[in-house]
């Protein structure tokens, strides 16, 4: 277009507004950019408003989920983008986008994780390995019993190797070593009984021992009672028994038994005795 139709333009702008629906200063400004009545002034303000909006969307790595609202809103305001935006999604090129160009869908995100699935923590959800699988130690066999000789705390799988100690048989308890002491002191007088109880067997046995006083002349029980505990072959237990303030100006036997109990129920293993203690 020459000037003088550049300037035959400008002084019908007002008309050419009215009969293309633009402002009048849209359309003037469309001529004075060129000199041609193209909207090459508004393809110029799209492409500046597209560089921006380009930037900001390259900080967040998502190029076109960020542009593609942009433009959108351009196109929703009125403005004639004239071609220059493709609107379209990036090429079956683009590591983004998978699927049909057209139609197109974000990639799924990454999930790492073991994908070897005859490992331990092999996970299915996993789209990427991290090389984090680990895999089940080999099978140690040993004796997996605790309460066996060669127990083996480290096997992971029984052999049936356990082997036990063998019962001890015809075990017995009897008294090591038993005696009476009289303690005479303020006008009282206390009656002390001492004794160690041994059993015949290292393992450790359950025994009771009766503990009975009774009067020389009549053997009545003046006291009874027992005292139970655990003890084995090789254990020093001295016990002691104290009745206090016995009657004076008499006499007492005292015996202690000793009482297993075994599958046909208590047995007496031993006895002692100690008769005409005098008061």
């Amino acid at each position: 277009m020459t000037s003088p139709d550049i300037q035959a333009s400008l002084e019908n702008a007002e008309e050419i507004a009215q009969l293309t629906g633009r402002d009048k200063g849209d359309v003037i400004a469309d001529l004075l950019d060129d000199g041609k009545l193209n909207n090459s002034n508004a393809m110029k303000e799209n492409t500046t408003a597209l560089d921006r909006a380009t930037s900001a969307a390259k900080a967040t790595h998502k190029l076109l989920i960020a542009v593609i609202p942009i433009l959108i809103l351009l196109a929703t305001s009125g403005l004639e983008l004239g071609g220059i935006i493709d609107l379209t999604p990036a090429g079956a090129d683009d590591p983004f986008w998978e699927g049909d160009p057209n139609n197109p869908e974000p990639k799924h995100e990454i999930y790492w994780g073991c994908m070897d699935s005859y490992a331990e923590n092999y996970d299915s959800m996993a789209n990427e390995d991290d090389g984090s699988c680990h895999y089940k130690d080999e099978d140690i066999y040993g004796c997996m019993d605790n309460m066996a000789m060669n127990y083996n705390y480290e096997a992971t799988v029984d052999d049936g190797s356990c082997e036990y100690e063998e019962p001890e048989e015809n075990c017995t308890g009897s008294f090591y070593s038993a005696s009476v002491e009289l303690i005479t002191s303020n006008n009282t007088t206390d009656l002390k009984i001492y004794w160690d109880a041994d059993w015949s067997c290292e393992v450790e046995q359950y025994i009771e021992v009766d503990v009975v006083i009774k009067w020389t002349g009549n053997q009545t029980y003046y006291y009874n009672n027992f005292a139970g505990y655990n003890t084995t072959g090789d254990e020093i237990d001295n016990k002691v028994f104290t009745k206090i303030n016995i009657p004076t100006n008499d006499s007492f036997d005292v015996c202690l038994i000793i009482w297993v109990e075994s599958n046909d129920g208590w047995k007496q293993n031993d006895e002692w005795n100690q008769t005409e203690i005098k008061t």
